[in-house]
């Protein structure tokens, strides 16, 4: 349930279907590559390439598994976008979009980034108690320093005492849907959840959300 929650936004925002061509080159082993990447491709019928973990030595390697398999995407973090810039990889003429994650993205990445290649980065939000995604940047309406709107999902900016905060306060965010990680799966007796039933995710995050429901990421609760 979880993973197939998570993926759907992908697939029900971008432009996915049975000829998109999409490429991993992040870790297997964490949540962004699989449901970024990977299961979108299965769920439409669309193809994936697996490429070399995102390496400056292993460039080639990469231009040239995007060149022949007419590559239309791909995630990644903020620092491989802003090498990609640094040391010039081509990313071929068929790439529509990236997705950005893991880590803030400045908006003069997405501006560089878009005029070198012309291809946009949809900026997004997540963590691995929420599968993956949290947030995701609507593709034709992404926020510079914005992380996006809930992807399918609820949630909430609360002040320390779990109230709800009006739009564009900040405080901590909290996150409820069925891409979320349930109770009894970790290793202390930190509350993890704002609710005696579990349901409301506290993910130590602080951030704010304006008017139309995006969401701006601004630090770690622990850091106060």
């Amino acid at each position: 349930r979880n993973p197939a929650t998570n993926v759907r936004p992908a697939t029900d925002w971008f432009p996915l279907d049975a000829r998109h061509r999409s490429l991993c080159m992040l870790p297997l082993f964490h949540t962004f590559g699989p449901i970024s990447d990977v299961l979108p491709m299965l769920f439409v019928g669309g193809a994936v390439v697996i490429a070399p973990v995102f390496d400056v030595t292993r460039l080639q390697l990469i231009q040239q598994a995007i060149e022949r398999h007419e590559v239309q995407s791909f995630s990644a973090v903020p620092l491989m976008f802003d090498l990609c810039l640094r040391l010039g990889l081509k990313l071929g003429r068929s790439m529509r979009y990236c997705v950005s994650g893991a880590a803030p993205l400045h908006p003069k990445t997405i501006a560089g980034f878009l005029e070198a290649y012309g291809v946009p980065i949809i900026p997004a939000y997540g963590m691995t108690e929420m599968t993956c995604f949290c947030t995701i940047s609507p593709p034709t309406a992404v926020v510079p320093g914005s992380a996006g709107v809930p992807a399918r999902m609820q949630v909430r900016i609360v002040d320390e005492h779990g109230r709800e905060l009006p739009r564009g306060e900040i405080g901590e965010l909290v996150t409820r849907g069925d891409n979320v990680m349930r109770g009894g799966y970790f290793r202390d007796d930190r509350q993890a959840y704002l609710d005696p039933e579990g349901q409301w995710f506290l993910t130590g995050d602080l951030g704010r959300m304006d008017e139309r429901g995006y969401v701006k990421i601004t630090g770690r609760v622990k850091e106060m």
